[in-house]
């Protein structure tokens, strides 16, 4: 009888732990997805020139684009180091839109919007924030069942 109540303290203990890790990972995420999608306040979307395409089998595609901020021009080469990317759609000459740091034009960002760098996050929080709902009623409906099992009945 001495090891079914410590058995019992120790579920209550790793359902705590439980509910605790949960809650912390659920803030983790929705954190990290406010500071991704507020750092897109500092990216802008340019229309930039393909001006070369170059393919090596250890350094994966570089696209070099040549573009104008605030009267300037820069040209800036993206690598993109899977070695399956598809450049048969882009050509030297095309127009593409690019996304760029406001205070480092120079700096190309590999995501297209926000959607798309908030995905994971998004994702983690939901999971994490409905696995904590879930445990936390249980523990509450294992809680509602051991006082009606206190409980005599007349």
């Amino acid at each position: 009888m001495m090891k079914l109540k410590k058995i019992k303290k120790n579920d209550l203990l790793i359902d705590l732990l439980f509910i605790i890790a949960l809650f912390l990972i659920s803030i983790a995420a929705f954190g990290y997805y406010k500071y991704t999608y507020n750092s897109y306040d500092n990216y802008i979307r340019v229309s930039a020139t393909v001006t070369d395409i170059s393919i090596s089998e250890y350094d994966g595609t570089e696209i070099t684009y040549s573009y104008k901020v605030n009267g300037k021009l820069y040209n800036t080469t993206q690598c993109n180091k899977n070695h399956l990317f598809n450049t048969a759609n882009t050509k030297v000459g095309d127009k593409k839109f690019i996304t760029i740091d406001k205070k480092k034009p120079q700096n190309i960002i590999p995501l297209e919007n926000r959607d798309d760098a908030t995905y994971a996050p998004r994702v983690i929080f939901a999971f994490s924030f409905i696995l904590l709902i879930l445990s936390i009623l249980g523990c509450i409906m294992d809680f509602i069942r051991k006082i009606k099992e206190k409980i005599p009945t007349d």
